[in-house]
């Protein structure tokens, strides 16, 4: 093997690494080491309601065209270095790094505007040859302003879980929402019936 096909193999890899595989959005991974670099104070966590329904429903192959499609769109309402990342099945994240939004902080009225784009454009995907379906996608949202970079994205995932919970479409986290304390008692009523 030559050097330059050992570092493109390297190269190829570290994008495996990054990337969702399908999408080849900013994974995971990516998402948290670049909260350590930029160290924002926020961000913006879409769930697409009703995915695993598209899935079961359509199958897979039409699941996969579905996110694919969502993707392209959502990179429609980006500028710049702003980016949306894939961090799970149904799940995106919508990272600010513009160094001129102060301290990385999101606007809530633009967060509602971009909500309200995301469910009122459908999205036509082609399930056979000549059939195709629009899908609108209905999102959950959780704003994280003002949180330390090591538990931004943790605090998301539970403000998440807390808005599904209690069937809340926008959720902006807030210390008054006792989110840890919640998820600690959940645990300790799990642990008991164990």
């Amino acid at each position: 093997m030559t050097k330059e096909e050992l570092e493109l193999r390297v190269e190829e890899l570290e994008n495996r690494y990054y990337h969702d595989e399908l999408t080849d959005l900013p994974n995971r991974v990516k998402l948290l080491e670049d909260i350590q670099l930029i160290k924002p104070s926020g961000l913006l966590l879409l769930d697409i309601k009703g995915f695993s329904t598209i899935n079961d429903f359509y199958g897979m192959k039409i699941g996969d065209k579905v996110l694919i499609a969502i993707t392209s769109f959502l990179e429609t309402l980006i500028k710049d270095d702003n980016r949306f990342y894939k961090i799970a099945a149904d799940q995106f994240v919508y990272l600010e790094t513009d160094e001129e939004v102060e301290n990385h902080e999101f606007n809530e009225q633009n967060v509602r505007t971009m909500m309200t784009t995301i469910e009122n454009t459908p999205i036509k995907v082609e399930i056979s040859n000549d059939n195709s379906i629009d899908i609108n996608i209905y999102t959950s949202v959780v704003l994280i302003n003002n949180v330390s970079a090591d538990k931004i994205l943790e605090l998301a995932d539970m403000t998440l879980h807390y808005a599904k919970d209690t069937r809340q479409r926008f959720l902006e986290y807030s210390e008054n929402l006792k989110l840890t304390e919640k998820f600690e008692k959940d645990l300790a009523g799990v642990n008991m019936v164990k």
